[in-house]
């Protein structure tokens, strides 16, 4: 997918090993890092001040090619003018002038610095698997999976005190690989049968913050699975229940011999339909 030439470069870096899943690709958590530096350099031009994680109050980045050890990464941003999005920041994040990744951020920190380009031309960067207007069940307080995730040290925080971009992601991932696995979809299950999974999108929303000296747990839920992808919903919050941010990931069943999108296995819609996992459900047993 080639690179969209528009916007200002607004952060560069490069794929490191350690930075590296067990499957040789670059982490999520790592991209989001990228966005967000990118963000907050967007929010210092023109002499403005760094509002650390505040730059944004949600984030929806898709994924389109993925970056292995050694790939350089460049990331252009821009504002959009004009139609559903306006005022909406955009970045672009490719490696060789190649694609890998956008994000839209809102409300953006759009100003007079920040080149402004047409809501078509960020047509990569807009919602598609995760298409809904509102945050998912923003004020649940229960949903089908809790875990317990640690404890947010002060390496966590920005400078201003909050939850990084990245650190958040971290967390997340725990959570989503601790749901996932309880759901069926194990090391088990994929050693089995050669059906891996992948994330492709998702959507960021933050809820409040927590401070450094907290524990942080996860309530996790399974919201549709269909044809070759399902997503799933992730409040994260302090140990007494604190909001901090809901994450939604769209992923794709994938076959880990030819990298291809394949049918989600069939436990997934079989529980999608039960609706044992949404927290209407478990709010409503208690």
């Amino acid at each position: 997918m080639s690179s969209i030439n528009a916007g200002c470069v607004s952060n560069i870096t490069r794929v490191e090993t350690w930075e590296c899943d067990h499957n040789g690709h670059w982490n999520t958590r790592f991209y989001t890092r990228a966005f967000q530096y990118a963000s907050e350099t967007v929010a210092l031009l023109g002499g403005n001040g760094n509002p650390g994680a505040a730059t944004i109050g949600s984030r929806h980045i898709r994924f389109h090619r993925e970056l292995l050890c050694g790939d350089p990464v460049l990331v252009r941003s821009a504002a959009i003018q004009g139609g559903r999005w306006d005022g909406a920041v955009v970045h672009w994040l490719e490696s060789d002038g190649v694609l890998s990744a956008t994000a839209l951020d809102m409300p953006g920190r759009a100003n007079r610095h920040l080149p402004q380009v047409p809501e078509e031309a960020a047509a990569s960067a807009l919602p598609r698997g995760l298409v809904h207007e509102a945050p998912l069940a923003q004020g649940a307080a229960a949903a089908g999976r809790r875990a317990p995730l640690g404890i947010l040290r002060p390496g966590d925080c920005d400078h201003t005190g909050a939850l990084t971009f990245d650190e958040l992601f971290r967390y997340v991932s725990y959570a989503s690989y601790d749901h996932h696995v309880s759901l069926g979809y194990s090391p088990q299950f994929i050693a089995q049968t050669g059906v891996g999974r992948m994330v492709v999108e998702m959507r960021t929303t933050w809820l409040g913050q927590a401070s450094a000296g907290m524990g942080i747990r996860s309530n996790s839920w399974l919201v549709h699975a269909q044809g070759k992808s399902f997503s799933t919903a992730h409040r994260l919050e302090t140990l007494s229940g604190t909001p901090i941010a809901l994450v939604e990931l769209c992923l794709v069943a994938v076959d880990m011999q030819s990298r291809r999108a394949t049918p989600v296995p069939d436990f997934l819609p079989a529980q999608a339909r039960a609706g044992a996992n949404t927290p209407e459900n478990i709010a409503g047993s208690a």
